[in-house]
């Protein structure tokens, strides 16, 4: 191989590294709103509970 061919190759692998390395952080991404998200709605469920509500996901005792 000479220099040009291994640089292509070299050029190539770390567009491959650098695509993986997009894609990662994406799904991280992806990741810590959904998160994020749930920490939202568990602290909403907090606060309705000190007010002495119900969770949105119980349904009332019934005897």
């Amino acid at each position: 191989m000479n220099k040009e061919e291994v640089y292509i190759k070299m050029i190539e692998s770390l567009g491959r590294k650098i695509a993986t390395a997009e894609i990662e952080k994406a799904e991280s991404d992806a990741l810590l709103m959904q998160t994020q998200a749930h920490i939202n709605e568990l602290l909403l469920q907090i606060d309705e509970l000190k007010k002495g509500g119900e969770k949105k996901d119980e349904a009332p005792v019934v005897e």
